[in-house]
């Protein structure tokens, strides 16, 4: 049967490509107007046709112009929902309202009539080809045939994709208010300056919300608003009476300083290159353009000297093992009458070819040819000289692509579609934050023009395709290959920097920009120096930083200001003394007297000893060196922090999933089917676990600052992208499953998911110090519902609406709402809403913390309140501390260890604080009623 289905085969492919070369005379084309093909609310993607002498129709799709204007320019209409449109239509820039700023992505341009420019040899990594090729045509040079058109999906759409968190890109923006101060030489009058820019205090606005009765406007004292003004205190008023003459509205601290408060409104654009971003696990055919240096290689059109085995091609790479190494453009078959030969058809042709059938392997191959130029790029197959295949690079032997293969180049045409897929960073949430807690106040603020960087994931949808065929031999007949993905656990980080991941070269993203706008309003608090005319010398001491004051009595200072503000005549200045009397100098020049060496002096004997004292010189007409100019600036600096959260979106990574490893019906499944927390079962648990790739935030906004994740990391603008699932495939489907199918002892273990975190210890009171014996009380409801990092709770003590009810109702203390979600955000992030949440890390020698309940109250010296034992924790001179005699909690030397005075006295500690009501109350106070959160500095990001 072979021989016959291997004709037919050849026969089907001469007509299909004798239709196709032949198309041009009888064939039709797309209409020139999107509107023919596709109906209201879709927008055309690229032209396909049914059959070879069918209609041609657009392909269409629910994604419009607002979000891609390239792909409909010039066009005008009515924006919907979402980046739906009306009539297929839309200008964005025509209705910025309705559609959003207009996208900065990489633009899509038609294929050039002429031969492309010759790209440039330096810079970033850029694909190939380039510029973007449209599905219908094609262009050479290709770059690999499991990836011949970088960044030029035939599916433009972002869609299929699944979502993982990113690391924080954290807008660093530093500003400083200035006051200055001129008209000597009182130095009465003074300006308020930000960015050259002059700025009025304004009342200060304090987190109860009342104001003033009466502000100072234009020096003088008038009412807040007209009219009355129920509400207001005139405790707070910045001036004495109404109508009185007043400086403005700051605080005369009565001790030559003043505090003042300016609302500042920040506006920064900021536009982010993902650079180096590169897609793991699932394939490798790099180098790129601009990337000849890359040590890690295989062969393409752009390199050929090969640095990658095939062994580890398939041991580390989803694309290499299911699609093999054998019957590649890029290499010579191997020779069948060596051994060498033999074992490399044998061990590298990739398990589809083991298993499918001869007929069903030609059936797949042509479907691949009728998808030319409709969903995918007629690529290039392979090469061939008298019907016999050869390696295409480097060399002129004649090329064929999908519609022109023939004879043993059937063999060479894939499985599945080798597009690439269009996923997406972008920015999800955001929250503000100033470096310290107090003197800050975010009045409002916004983030728009938000535009997602575009990502271009190779092997994605080949992966998904072989998958489907590979899942279908394990399956039983009427299995649902579709199925969900069943329990797994996924590594969580509260800012997404992970440490449990998977990761190794990959190919290129070909990133675009992430950008947006960030606008803010808020209000600074900013001490300033003022001078007091009942005390003189106060603005000499304040600006001098007290180094210097005013000298009524002194001869000299080394450091003079002049009078400033001390009276005329008087020196404000540092350092000062008197002549040095008893030793004259006149005997050795005539009129001479003793004076500081840095004084100048017309007739000069020279400096002492002798005859003057040291640090003196001996002179005549001598002069003190002219008054230095005292600093009249003063400079408040700050600095803000805006932390973006980022998510990134990866096509078919949930499919892809599901049919290789955690679905009912995945490959894996079918080699292990009991995965259960059982005794005996290799695999308790499916660790799902992300992939990554390193990438460096390069700030195309100038002036701007970016770093990635926790400010305080110091980690600069380096960060990860994380891809859900990938990591798990290379867990289970790539090492699980070859070591599953090795002889015993070679590859590596299939690693467990671990078990369920215990939120608290629930044990019974046992030896003193024996880590997971206390008991942490019972859960005390509400139940809770966790958010996600950086979010209040869902439900239960950790969500908005039960801490409102307890701050506000309850103790009648009248929190902001800004307060309050600070407040459920530190509670999520510390206990999840358990009560009995315990951490015992000093016991159990893991970190210096024997917190306790909602907002997790260390415990430790002094923190058992009221009747408590003080001490319950303070350690003591025994053997089982690192150093006994002393408390031996030390973060940087990782010596973690605490010995309760008795079971008995933590146990009360414990069971006070799991009251949530205790808890709460402790927050309060630790919090200075909600001012000041250093307390848990941790989740300072997240504000």
């Amino acid at each position: 049967m072979k021989p016959l289905y291997y004709l037919l085969g050849i026969i089907f492919l001469v007509a299909t490509f004798f239709a196709l070369a032949t198309k041009p005379s009888y064939a039709q084309s797309c209409p020139s107007d999107c509107d023919a093909g596709c109906g209201v609310g879709f927008v055309c993607d690229y032209c396909q046709r049914d059959g070879d002498r069918g209609p041609a129709t657009w392909n269409c799709s629910r994604r419009g112009c607002c979000n891609r204007p390239e792909r409909c320019p010039g066009e005008s209409g009515v924006c919907l929902e979402a980046g739906y449109h009306v009539n297929n239509r839309i200008n964005c820039a025509s209705d910025p309202d309705l559609c959003g700023p207009t996208p900065t992505r990489r633009p899509r341009p038609p294929t050039p009539t002429s031969t492309p420019a010759p790209l440039p040899t330096t810079g970033p990594a850029r694909p190939r080809p380039d510029p973007y090729v449209p599905c219908s045509q094609f262009r050479e040079p290709e770059f690999h045939s499991l990836r011949p058109y970088q960044a030029s999906p035939c599916n433009q759409n972002v869609d299929q994709d699944a979502l993982f968190c990113g690391n924080d890109l954290v807008l660093v923006d530093e500003f400083t208010i200035v006051k200055t101060f001129f008209a000597p030489p009182f130095y009465t009058q003074w300006t308020y300056s930000l960015d050259g820019q002059p700025i009025e205090p304004v009342p200060a606005e304090n987190p109860l919300e009342e104001l003033p009765c009466l502000v100072c406007r234009a020096g003088t004292c008038v009412p807040r608003i007209p009219g009355p003004m129920p509400g207001c205190d005139p405790g707070l008023n910045m001036c004495s009476g109404l109508g009185s003459e007043c400086v403005g509205n700051c605080i005369d601290n009565g001790d030559g300083t003043e505090t003042c408060f300016f609302n500042i409104t920040r506006v920064r654009n900021i536009a982010i290159d993902l650079e180096g971003a590169r897609l793991p696990i699932m394939g490798y055919t790099e180098p790129s353009l601009n990337n000849e240096d890359d040590p890690y290689r295989v062969i393409n059109s752009v390199l050929q000297n090969e640095t990658v085995e095939d062994a580890l091609k398939v041991n580390e790479y989803v694309s290499w093992y299911l699609n093999g190494v054998i019957g590649r453009a890029e290499y010579n078959p191997p020779n069948l009458d060596t051994e060498e030969g033999r074992r490399k058809m044998t061990d590298y042709s990739g398990p589809l070819k083991k298993l499918l059938s001869f007929e069903s392997q030609l059936t797949d191959r042509l479907f691949e040819v009728t998808r030319a130029g409709v969903d995918r790029h007629n690529q290039i197959v392979g090469c061939s000289v008298a019907g016999i295949p050869t390696a295409c690079y480097p060399g002129g032997a004649p090329r064929f692509r999908l519609n022109q293969a023939f004879g043993r180049l059937l063999q060479y045409i894939p499985f599945s579609s080798t597009e690439d897929r269009v996923g997406e960073v972008e920015i999800t949430d955001y929250s503000i934050q100033p470096v310290l807690f107090t003197g800050f106040r975010i009045l409002s603020s916004s983030i728009t023009n938000q535009q997602p960087a575009e990502l271009f994931f190779a092997h994605m949808q080949e992966s998904y395709e072989l998958a489907d065929l590979l899942q279908k031999p394990f399956s039983y007949q009427g299995a649902n290959l579709d199925a969900e993905a069943e329990d797994s656990v996924v590594p969580y980080s509260p800012f997404c920097d992970l440490t449990t991941i998977r990761s190794n070269p990959g190919d290129h993203l070909f990133p675009g920009e992430l950008s947006a706008t960030v606008e803010y309003t808020a209000q600074v608090e900013c001490t300033f120096c003022i001078p007091d005319p009942d005390i003189p010398g106060s603005l000499c001491r304040c600006l001098s930083g007290s180094t210097a004051d005013c000298q009524p009595d002194a001869d000299y200072c080394a450091t003079d200001y002049g009078p400033v503000d001390c009276g005329e005549g008087i020196t404000c200045g540092a350092d000062c003394g008197s002549f040095p009397t008893g030793q004259p100098c006149d005997l050795y020049l005539a009129g001479a007297t003793c004076v500081p060496q840095s004084w100048s002096c017309v007739g000069d004997f020279g400096v002492g000893p002798p005859p003057c004292p040291a640090g003196f010189r001996c002179g005549t007409n001598c002069s003190a060196p002219l008054p230095e100019q005292i600093d009249l600036t003063q400079e408040c600096p700050n600095t803000v922090y805006v932390s973006f959260r980022t998510v990134t979106k990866t096509p078919l990574a949930e499919e892809i999933w599901t049919r290789l490893v955690a679905g009912p019906s995945s490959v894996f499944r079918r080699i292990f089917p009991q995965i259960e927390d059982a005794p005996g079962r290799p695999i308790r648990r499916l660790w799902d676990i992300p992939a990554a790739t390193s990438v460096i935030y390069e700030v195309l906004t100038p002036g701007v600052r970016v770093v990635a994740g926790n400010p305080g990391s110091g980690r600069g603008n380096v960060g990860e992208l994380y891809f859900p699932h990938i990591g798990g495939i290379h867990e289970y489907f790539l090492k699980c499953i070859q070591k599953t199918l090795r002889p015993q002892g070679f590859g590596e273990g299939c690693a467990t998911g671990p078990l369920p975190p215990q939120i608290a210890n629930t044990g019974t009171a046992g030896n003193t110090g024996v880590c997971g014996t206390y008991n942490a009380g019972p859960y005390v409801p509400p139940a809770p519902t966790r958010g996600s990092a950086c979010e209040p709770g869902v439900a239960g003590w950790c969500s908005i609406s039960t801490l409102t009810r307890e701050i506000n109702v309850e103790r009648g203390l009248n929190w902001s709402s800004s307060q309050i979600r600070l407040a459920a955000i530190i509670c999520n992030g510390e206990s999840g809403g358990y009560t009995n949440a315990l951490n015992d890390g000093c016991v159990c020698n893991r970190t210096c913390d024997f917190s306790i309940g909602l907002f997790q109250i260390n415990a430790l010296p002094g923190r058992c309140d009221g009747y408590l034992d003080p001490d319950a924790f303070i350690a003591r001179a025994e053997a089982q501390c690192p150093n006994p005699g002393n408390w031996s909690c030390n973060s940087e030397t990782r010596t973690y260890c605490c010995i309760p005075k008795s079971d008995a006295a933590a146990q009360e500690c414990i069971d006070h604080w799991t009251d949530p009501d205790t808890n709460i109350n402790k927050m309060i106070t630790l919090s200075h009623n909600g001012t000041v959160w250093d307390p848990w500095a941790y989740y300072g990001v997240c504000f």
